[in-house]
């Protein structure tokens, strides 16, 4: 199932590497996207949809591989929504302090993804995958960069 210590540690990093500091906001629609579905996940809002959940990884773990492993939709539900109630969770800095996030931009895009970085305190980077499958935009990855 979901490893949480492996979600509360990037919750920590997120949580740490928040201080308040300018924003540099991108016009990018991808950009937009994944800066409004981190904020709604850690404020715990985040629509399950938002998500590509078979795909879906972190720094350490293959969060889609868990997934698909699940026998039955009930179990999945049961797995989305454990995530996010985690992620929330392990991200109260954040939440109190959305600004300590800036820089929002594009680091590299191709026709079917879009990685977004999001700078923090003391050069860690966030890195965002915007995925695009039929015209929808889904966050697939999220890792930190020291």
């Amino acid at each position: 199932m979901i490893n949480t210590n492996r979600l509360i540690a990037l919750g920590c990093w997120i949580m740490l590497a928040t201080l308040p500091g300018c924003s540099s906001e991108s016009d990018n629609a991808d950009v937009r996207f994944a800066k409004t579905l981190l904020f709604s996940m850690v404020n715990g809002t985040a629509a399950e949809s938002a998500i590509d959940w078979e795909a879906f990884h972190t720094d350490e773990e293959d969060v889609g591989a868990a997934y698909k492993a699940l026998p039955n939709e009930v179990e999945k539900a049961s797995f989305r929504k454990s995530f996010l109630l985690g992620f929330a969770a392990s991200t109260p800095n954040l939440k109190l302090n959305p600004e300590g996030v800036t820089r929002w931009r594009v680091q590299s895009a191709t026709p079917s993804e879009t990685i977004v970085a999001a700078n923090t305190q003391k050069g860690v980077v966030m890195l965002l995958t915007v995925s695009k499958r039929d015209g929808n935009q889904k966050l697939s990855g999220l890792r930190i960069e020291k």
